[in-house]
């Protein structure tokens, strides 16, 4: 141990260094070990993975089949068929709004109503019914070998209005009710702040976000609520539940992480399918001002971003102490105990189970990395290599790691001040890309903080780019029904005839893809791992 943080040469003539540690790391933790013990994004990554099949298992319901097309490799490909009613511009326009204009809006901490809308406060009884039937219906699909989600209340996320058990959904929400005065009041105020100090602990990746998750939970509720309104024909209720969702939306955006952003974009999924079957309502008036008025982007990703760009050096506190001044041996024994203490506190936020890394298995880990880092001081950041040479090996790794970390989320949070429209053409972001593997490559296990959070930002504002996509292809079937009802109920031959502008397309800054094909339009939304493709028909 002594030679790995005092020799620098020692990793190059051990032949075994990188073997011993994946031995070593297998024993610990298993073969994830650098991601559960590195990757402060890894909780961006977790979530989508654990609410991705939720989403899709929505889409393959309510309307929504999957299909297969060669035009569009390695995409989920989704139809939906819209009857939709011709509607002429509400009057005044602006009668409809989903999210109150700024003047409407009150003073006041809308986290406060949401913490008493879950219950937080009291309602045991509620939660704990609520619980045995979550788990009748659980126990019941194990019994008979089946999936839960054909057994009530799951059956029910995914089934459209027109196929509730309306009077059996009303029993179910009765229990939930005290929530419905408190989501009213949210979405009239302002703010939302779960008061968090993740500058001021000791280990921010570990703070707890149960309120957040919660959120979904109650926004699927509420989905429900508004389905019930929408089978029975109460178009104001389903609106203003439809409003509500999207209020929660935009306060969520305002807590600073971006797990926070990505349940809010999951509950914006959420309202979109319920905004898809209020706008078939033969009722419901026309929204395309009600959309237009909606913040853009809904889920802004900038200030989520500035935040975990200084997370990591927030939860490793002592990487952030690293330069280039020369530090003894000692000093870097000691360094190693306290930022083990960190690391363990990752291991033990991203697994769920007490951390068992200790000093010899880090060591290890550093010297796998030396030669990579040594590598990336020299050729990439032009440190002399005498003066490289001269630093213990633990300082190479370290200092390596740190300007490296500042590097990469510094490239990553620069693109965000751009139309994401303009990044997959741009020659010098495809190059960032290429040069980012590359190094990460080159540089070895010193790179994996970054090398992991990297690719989880981007995966963050792909959601946002959906959602936005989402509201752009609502407020397009708006102005259709605009223009069916302004002409004798018939489609656009193209978009452009619209008497309002249909909105470009997010992921590309053009016009959303339209085909008129007799009595049947089609309108095709293509962006990240997903495209969607509504079939819009007028109603007789």
């Amino acid at each position: 141990m002594n030679n790995i943080l005092s020799n620098p040469r020692a990793a190059e003539t051990n032949s075994g260094r990188v073997a011993t540690w994946v031995a070593l790391v297998r024993e610990v933790w298993g073969k994830d070990t650098l991601c559960k013990l590195l990757m402060l994004g890894l909780a961006y990554q977790t979530f989508l993975n654990a609410t991705s099949p939720a989403l899709a298992q929505q889409h393959k319901n309510r309307g929504w089949i999957e299909v297969k097309d060669d035009a569009s490799p390695g995409k989920m490909v989704r139809e939906r068929t819209l009857t939709l009613y011709p509607s002429r511009e509400s009057r005044p326009a602006l009668k409809y709004r989903l999210i109150p204009s700024e003047f409407d809006r009150t003073d006041g901490n809308a986290a406060v109503n949401y913490l008493r809308a879950m219950g937080f406060m009291e309602q045991n009884t509620a939660r704990s019914m609520l619980d045995d039937a979550w788990e009748k219906a659980s126990a019941e699909a194990r019994e008979q070998g089946l999936s839960p989600n054909q057994f009530p209340p799951y059956l029910w996320q995914n089934q459209a209005p027109d196929q509730l058990d309306i009077e059996e959904v009303k029993k179910h929400l009765m229990l939930t009710d005290f929530q419905v005065s408190d989501l009213a009041t949210a979405r009239m105020l302002k703010h939302c702040d779960f008061n968090r100090d993740f500058r001021n602990v000791d280990n921010p990746f570990g703070i707890l976000l149960p309120e957040v998750q919660q959120l979904r939970g109650m926004a699927r509720d509420h989905s429900l609520r508004c389905r019930v309104a929408i089978a029975e024909g109460r178009f104001e209720d389903a609106f203003a539940m439809l409003g509500q969702q999207y209020a929660m939306v935009n306060h969520l955006t305002q807590d600073g992480f971006a797990v926070s952003l990505l349940v809010g974009n999951a509950i914006a999924g959420i309202a979109w399918e319920d905004a898809l079957d209020v706008v078939q309502m033969p009722q419901a008036p026309n929204l395309y001002w009600a959309l237009a008025t909606l913040p853009k982007p809904i889920t802004p990703v900038r200030a989520a971003f500035a935040v975990e760009k200084e997370l990591p050096f927030l939860q490793l506190k002592p990487l952030q102490e690293v330069d280039e001044t020369p530090r003894p041996t000692g000093y870097w024994f000691e360094f190693i105990d306290r930022i083990l203490v960190q690391y363990n506190y990752l291991a033990e936020a991203t697994s769920g189970r007490p951390a068992r890394l200790d000093r010899f298995t880090l060591v290890n880990l550093i010297g796998a990395g030396y030669p990579g880092a040594r590598q990336y001081l020299i050729e990439t950041e032009g440190l002399d290599s005498e003066l490289v040479d001269s630093y213990p090996m633990a300082q190479v790794f370290f200092l390596a790691q740190k300007k490296y970390l500042e590097q990469a989320m510094d490239e990553q949070l620069k693109w965000s001040f751009l139309d994401y429209s303009s990044l997959r053409s741009n020659k010098k972001y495809s190059d960032h890309e290429r040069r980012g593997r590359e190094q990460s490559a080159n540089l070895g296990w010193a790179a994996a903080p970054a090398e992991l959070v990297g690719p989880a930002i981007l995966q963050v504002w792909e959601s946002s780019i959906r959602i936005e996509a989402s509201i752009a292809l609502l407020q397009t079937i708006e102005a259709i029904r605009m223009y069916a009802a302004e002409n004798e109920n018939r489609l656009p031959h193209q978009l452009s005839a619209l008497p309002y502008p249909a909105p470009a397309d997010p992921a590309t800054g053009q016009p959303i893809k339209y085909q008129l094909d007799g009595e049947t339009a089609l309108l095709t939304w293509e962006g990240p791992g997903i495209a969607y493709r509504l079939k819009i028909q007028l109603a007789k």
